[in-house]
Formats: C-alpha cells, sequence, structure tokens
C-alpha cells in the first residue's frame, strides 16, 4: 500500500510545488505567493503579523488584511495539496511542513553535513 502523494517545495531560485510528481500551479495572486514564499524561509518558524505585513504589502496594515491573506493561502493549500502542508499560529503564523520535502531544509542539511566531515579530516 502506497502512503499519501510526496510534496517538494522548492524555494531555492523559482518557488515551486510539486505534488506526486507533477507540477502544482501556484496561487493566482502575489500576495498569497508571497506569503508562502516568506512562510517557507522558515518553516517552523512564527513570523508576527506585523512583519508579514511589512514584507507583503511593504508597509503596516491592520491584522484583518494579514489574517484573511493567510486564510485565503490556507483555502488554496487545502484544495491544491489537502493536508500535506498547513499555515499554524501561535505567536505569529508558520508552516508545518509534515511529511513535505523543501529544498531549503536539504540543502541546510547537506550543508552541515559536509561541514561536519570536513572538520572529521582536519579542515
Amino acid at each position: 500500500m502506497a502512503g499519501p502523494p510526496q510534496v517538494r517545495l522548492g524555494v531555492i531560485g523559482p518557488l515551486q510545488i510539486r505534488y506526486a510528481g507533477s507540477l502544482v500551479r501556484l496561487p493566482t495572486s502575489a500576495q498569497s505567493q508571497i506569503l508562502l514564499g516568506v512562510l517557507l524561509l522558515s518553516p517552523g518558524q512564527p513570523r508576527s503579523v506585523a512583519e508579514l505585513a511589512e514584507i507583503i504589502w511593504g508597509r503596516l496594515v491592520d491584522a484583518g488584511t494579514v489574517h484573511v491573506a493567510v486564510s485565503r493561502l490556507r483555502r488554496w493549500l487545502r484544495t491544491h495539496l489537502g493536508s500535506a502542508l498547513t499555515v499554524e499560529r501561535s505567536v505569529g503564523y508558520y508552516v508545518n511542513l509534515g511529511d513535505c520535502r523543501l529544498d531549503l531544509v536539504e540543502f541546510t542539511a547537506l550543508v552541515h553535513r559536509l561541514s561536519f566531515d570536513f572538520s572529521l579530516v582536519g579542515g
């Protein structure tokens, strides 16, 4: 029995999402694309409403505007990825990668591994 389809996320280079091997068309809203990209750059790390507003709109907007943008992104994610990738909230908003694979996480792990391996050989 096969598990759920694998989701691969790419932020190194253009923002990309692959679901079960197929490229997924990104949200049409630039705000949703920016929001998703920003949250993917620091998975699991909450971003405040004020920080997201500054990044997305370039200025402080009321919290309701940010909440609506997050709600739209959540709806898009559910429609296109099911529950594979979710946007959560604690002291701010963050993405829960679940079983998704993110190129940035894989790259960072590889760099750390190579740095450790290099230190073992006296480099």
